[in-house]
């Protein structure tokens, strides 16, 4: 039997600690559970540049915000770097870099993964800066999808405008598990599903 092919979609491409230990965790966890072939699908949106560049351009328009930047530009750019080194030596990215769901699209072509596996992370927190329709997998593949602890950063009303997007593309999900009871019951209550 050939080994199963495991992809993960999640916030790789942040500069936080708790992000890039939560994608290794995974990782790994499903190595060593199901001796699996696991690859950390590259996502790198134009949002995460922009929320994660060494001075912001918003900033630019604020004298303190820009010489604040300025001042610690060089411990900012160690730590960023740090955060590459950490990206390079322990998680076992794509080799293809992906910034939006039509790239995305590709994703059978380029690793023919048996499940992709969305999660953990705020990845479903429709608030956040450097949020993406991507990590709901918006694109038809071969591959089981499944969330694995996703979290709706403590949402309990998704806005009326993206109810029926979110709806259409979480009913593509064999199998959905969020981090907060709240957010499995506001996705229970728009997908007539159970949600653990």
């Amino acid at each position: 039997m050939s080994e199963v092919k495991i992809g993960i979609i999640t916030l790789s491409a942040s500069d936080n600690c708790g992000s890039l230990l939560q994608a290794y965790s995974l990782q790994e966890y499903i190595k060593k559970e199901y001796d699996a072939d696991v690859k950390i699908i590259n996502l790198i949106t134009k949002e995460s540049e922009k929320l994660y560049a060494l001075i912001p351009k918003p900033f630019y328009k604020y004298p303190r915000k820009f010489l604040f930047c300025l001042r610690y530009y060089f411990l900012n750019k160690q730590q960023k770097d740090d955060y590459k080194r950490y990206r390079e030596r322990k998680l076992q990215l794509t080799s293809k870099i992906y910034s939006n769901k039509e790239e995305l699209s590709t994703i059978d072509r380029d690793y023919n993964f048996d499940i992709i596996i969305a999660g953990s992370d705020q990845i479903w927190n429709i608030g956040m800066t450097d949020f993406s329709e991507c990590f709901y997998l918006p694109i038809e593949t071969r591959a089981k999808k499944i969330s694995y602890a996703a979290s709706l950063g403590g949402m309990s009303v998704i806005p009326e405008q993206k109810v029926d997007i979110i709806k259409r593309y979480v009913s593509e999900f064999s199998m959905l598990s969020v981090r907060e009871k709240m957010g499995a019951i506001t996705l229970s209550s728009i997908t007539d599903r159970e949600v653990s």
